[in-house]
């Protein structure tokens, strides 16, 4: 079970999702659930930073689409937010890189360092 908590970076308007440990898709998409609450809740963010740096994801590409399917029914609270997933490892980086294949209404991008996951989410592109 991960340990998941969220940090509002009000200066740079960056919501964070920092995950300890191995999380599953229920947890994934549970923790979505507390992002659309924080931002519909009035934080204005224009990104999201998943550090996952020191967790590990626990999900089989046959959820993928359980978890799409999700943010899909969310486009409006992501539809103009950047949400960038930052992982330690190499294996991590597919489970990102199919979601933003499967969601291209909303702008998912994989990132091995947090500074680029940052500077990504705050550039203007």
């Amino acid at each position: 079970m991960a340990s998941i908590s969220f940090i509002k970076d009000v200066e740079n308007k960056i919501l964070i999702r920092k995950i300890v440990g191995e999380i599953n898709a229920n947890e994934t998409i549970e923790s979505f659930q507390t992002i659309v609450d924080i931002l519909k809740d009035g934080f204005d963010a224009v990104g999201i930073v998943n550090d996952i740096t020191e967790g590990e994801l626990n999900i089989h590409i046959s959820e993928i689409p359980k978890i799409a399917s999700f943010l899909k029914k969310n486009i409006d609270v992501f539809r103009d937010k950047k949400l960038a997933a930052c992982v330690a490892s190499p294996s991590s980086i597919t489970i990102p890189m199919l979601m933003a294949s499967q969601i291209t209404k909303i702008n998912i991008k994989a990132f091995s360092t947090l500074d680029a996951a940052y500077t990504w989410v705050l550039s203007y592109e």
